[in-house]
């Protein structure tokens, strides 16, 4: 066989052992009931809403800090964006660990 072949069978042994490794993770099981088709819903239509309401926040702000000269009117327009997303961000996180815990 080529020489080539031998080296690279190492490596796609090591691919294989990895890929199948990763298919024992699927199987993984959680220990909280699944949400209702209602409760599901709700979740992804809050998530869509938070995702809807932050890009409107920064647009806003982006367009009142082109609109001003002035540096502290385009500092707090970086500043109120910052924390609306902020504050999704850390709401996010909360729900998350609660959801793990």
């Amino acid at each position: 066989m080529p020489r080539s072949f031998h080296a690279s069978r190492p490596l796609a042994l090591a691919v294989l052992a990895v890929g199948l490794a990763g298919c024992s993770l699927v199987s993984l099981k959680s220990p909280e009931k699944p949400l209702s088709a209602r409760d599901l819903n709700a979740r992804i239509l809050t998530h869509e809403y938070a995702a809807h309401f932050m890009a409107d926040i920064a647009h806003a702000a982006d367009a009142i800090a082109e609109a001003s000269s002035d540096p502290a009117v385009r500092l707090n327009a970086l500043r109120w964006k910052i924390a609306a997303v902020s504050h999704e961000i850390i709401r996010d996180a909360g729900e998350e660990a609660r959801r793990s815990a």
